[in-house]
């Protein structure tokens, strides 16, 4: 897709279409609407032309026109037309035709403007609304629409090469005539000769004629003075020499100032060199310490790179620190766990049958005893024994029995505290290189090589900060925003190459400056007056106060011829009347000859610069016309006017309406002609849709086939509409049409109903 302006919608109140609305597809191809006679194809795209340009009333044609699109429903007739300018912007276009009222809205930003945009006023209102639809269609008038990209039906024979579209490309000449015109008028006032020097003077006597009457009436008077008081010679002749000096000293300071500007323009432009030559150096340096940083930057990064895999978090002496405290703690655990471990074990815990079988033994032999010894104490000593050491062995696997649960209860603590010293080692380990080899021996092998990796990122971070100081002091010295987006590799690349821009940009201003510097040098003084404004100054003073000495001179001789007496009339003051009208006369021819050679710059450049163009349009249209029918019709050349325009056919040139040209042939050249003349505008950026009704009428397939390729290589620069009735064309070339019209099944149709849309 390309920013040219785009037709996107449009909603309609017009003619068959009573209530129709139709969205436009936005694609790199041609919009294709198709449909039947009496469809409203044509109503269609007129629609979208009228709504932007609207009917001048004035026109009778363009008057029927519009009487014949009053909506068969009977409502009023207005349009809505959505476009998107060549700025990008959106817009909303909606015209009332029975009053010629337009509301632009920007769906951008919701501004809205509302006023005249009748074609045929003059107002305020009417002139901003042409100024604003140039501002987004690029053109302002339909006859140049229709002249160049919006081919109508049936206009296609209007066709012609005319100077209508040089007008178009250079904004019309109007202008261009109304200065000539403003300075003829201004060349009239001064003098009755012509003002280019050809053709019959007026009659009547301007400024310049009658000062030069007057000035042979003075010079008449001054020599019958003259004649009678000839005694009076030598004073005259003083005062002459007096005033010849005068003047002399005039063309001389005249010659002098004229000398001073640009002599001090030369100065400027010295002082200019070197402010440049400073600047030069300066961006010089500042790109040189750039890139000299960028250099150490990468040089410490590769010389003190650490690889990934071996790098120290930077917490790693904090970790080191709380690692003593759990390697430490860990140890001190293992002890007790190692002590815990020495405690009782079920093993070791005397059965508790022992105590009543070694109970029953000592009273089994305490009665043994009785019996043998014939007495009941031995029995009653073994029984209380028996007592005494059972209770004994009861309370001691008691004891024993405590101590376990308390060694027990004691070893779950010590292994929970364990595990969890684990997992903080574990967790103050995450990070840290060749962490299975950490351990209270490599403690300070381990800081060595975290102080070397601090070290040399202290070193990177210097070289880092050196870089960034440089980049912002570069991006002072350039005037330009820091970047901050990139690495400091690529913000240094990226600076430096803004340096090398600023350089050549220093380069190219010094060298315009010294041509200036040349083209100034050229100045002519006075013998023995220095090329300096200060010995210019200098030899100003010396001037202008000998004219005033002369001055003097001639004032005090012209005194005594008065005080001499004189004739009838005095000659001096003749000659002063004479010497002031003819400083009126010359001034009178100066401004003349301005005009006369402000006429002939305009006349000039305007015809260079129409020529130019004229050269670029028979370009455009020859590849159109070679494109089209391939290379059998073309170049188109133009030895005299474009209207008199001829066509390359088999090898001659012929005119476009010449017999060698068939009738299809014909229309082909003239479908060049606009093509190459849309192309020419769009070159200066002059691109609005292209509408092409009924292109493939009078194209056999071959024809109609280019003519379908060039208007899609149309497309992908800017919208191109096509409206045609040859479905089987469409056919033959693979498109599907975009819109299709279906037949209207009668003379009206009901308010409120829709006529057609877009094909599914």
């Amino acid at each position: 897709m390309t920013s040219t302006v785009r037709f996107l919608r449009v909603e309609l109140g017009y003619g068959c279409h009573g209530a129709g609305t139709f969205e436009i597809p936005e694609k790199d191809a041609p919009v294709v609407i198709a449909g039947p006679n009496g469809s409203g194809k044509t109503t269609l795209v007129e629609a979208l032309v009228r709504t932007l340009f609207g009917f001048d009333r004035r026109q009778p044609a363009d008057r029927d026109c519009l009487a014949a699109r009053v909506p068969w429903s009977g409502d009023r007739c207005r349009a809505e037309v959505e476009i998107r300018g060549g700025d990008g912007r959106r817009w909303r276009v909606r015209r009332e035709f029975d009053d010629g009222h337009v509301r632009v809205v920007s769906l951008d930003d919701g501004s809205t403007w509302a006023g005249d945009g009748n074609p045929a006023s003059a107002n305020q209102e009417a002139l901003e609304y042409r100024r604003r639809l140039a501002g987004i269609f690029g053109l302002a008038e339909i006859e140049h629409y229709e002249s160049t990209a919006c081919v109508a039906q049936g206009r296609l024979l209007d066709t012609r090469l005319r100077e209508e579209l040089l007008q178009i490309e250079a904004g019309g000449y109007g202008n261009v005539d109304e200065a000539r015109a403003r300075v003829a008028k201004a060349h009239e006032a001064l003098t009755s000769r012509p003002i280019d020097g050809a053709g019959r003077g007026k009659t009547k006597p301007r400024r310049l004629e009658s000062a030069d009457s007057e000035i042979a009436r003075l010079r008449s008077r001054l020599a019958s003075a003259d004649a009678v008081l000839g005694w009076r010679a030598p004073l005259e002749q003083e005062v002459d020499a007096a005033r010849a000096r005068v003047e002399e000293l005039d063309l001389a300071i005249g010659r002098l100032e004229a000398a001073l500007a640009p002599l001090n323009g030369r100065r400027a432009l010295e002082s200019k060199i070197q402010v440049l030559v400073e600047r030069q150096g300066v961006v010089q340096a500042s790109r040189n310490r750039v890139e000299r940083a960028s250099r150490q930057l990468a040089e410490i990064e590769d010389a003190v790179a650490v690889p990934l895999g071996e790098r120290y978090p930077a917490d790693f002496l904090e970790r080191l620190g709380r690692l003593e405290w759990l390697w430490t703690r860990q140890a001190a655990l293992r002890a007790d766990r190692d002590r815990l471990n020495a405690a009782p074990r079920e093993a070791d815990i005397p059965p508790v049958w022992i105590a009543p079988a070694v109970a029953a033994v000592l009273a089994a032999i305490g009665a043994v005893a009785a019996v043998g010894m014939g007495s009941a104490m031995p029995a009653m000593v073994g029984a209380a024994l028996a007592i005494v050491v059972g209770t004994a062995l009861l309370l001691h696997r008691g004891k024993r029995a405590r101590r376990r649960e308390e060694a027990l209860s004691r070893k779950q603590v010590v292994y929970g505290e364990l595990d969890r010293i684990g997992e903080d080692l574990s967790r103050e380990m995450d990070g840290i290189p060749r962490a299975s080899t950490l351990s209270p021996a490599t403690l300070d092998e381990r800081r060595r090589a975290f102080e070397a990796q601090r070290r040399a990122a202290e070193k990177i971070d210097a070289a880092r900060q050196a870089l960034e100081e440089e980049l912002l002091d570069a991006a002072r010295t350039l005037d330009a925003a820091p970047p901050t987006d990139g690495t400091l590799q690529d913000l240094a690349a990226l600076r430096a190459a803004q340096c090398a821009a600023a350089q050549e940009e220093i380069r190219t201003a010094l060298a315009r400056a010294h041509v200036e510097v040349e083209n100034l040098a050229a100045v002519h003084l006075p013998d023995g007056v220095d090329a300096t404004p200060e010995a210019v100054e200098a030899a100003l003073a010396e001037r202008r106060k000998e004219r005033r000495a002369a001055e003097q001179r001639a004032r005090a001789a012209e005194t005594r011829l008065l005080q001499e007496g004189t004739g009838h009339e005095s000659p001096v003051a003749i000659r002063d009347e004479l010497v002031l009208l003819e400083a009126q006369r010359a001034a009178i021819e100066r401004e003349v000859l301005v005009h006369e050679a402000a006429h002939a710059l305009i006349r000039d450049a305007y015809q260079e610069f129409r020529e130019h163009d004229r050269d670029r349009l028979l370009s455009a249209v020859s590849r159109s016309l070679v494109d089209l029918t391939g290379g059998r019709i073309g170049p188109i050349e133009a030895p005299g006017s474009l209207a008199e325009a001829t066509v390359g056919v088999s090898g001659r040139q012929v005119e476009l309406r010449s017999p060698p040209l068939s009738y299809g042939e014909f229309h082909a050249a003239l479908f060049g002609i606009r093509l190459g003349a849309s192309d020419f505008h769009a070159r200066s950026g002059i691109r609005p849709p292209m509408i092409v009704d009924e292109p493939f009428a009078y194209l056999d397939l071959e024809r109609a086939r280019d003519l379908w390729r060039l208007l899609c290589a149309v497309a992908r620069e800017r919208q191109v509409f096509v409206v045609t009735q040859e479905t089987l064309t469409l056919d033959a070339l693979g498109v599907v049409p975009d819109i299709v019209l279906p037949a209207l099944s009668g003379s009206a149709l009901p308010a409120g109903t829709s006529p057609s849309g877009p094909a599914p």
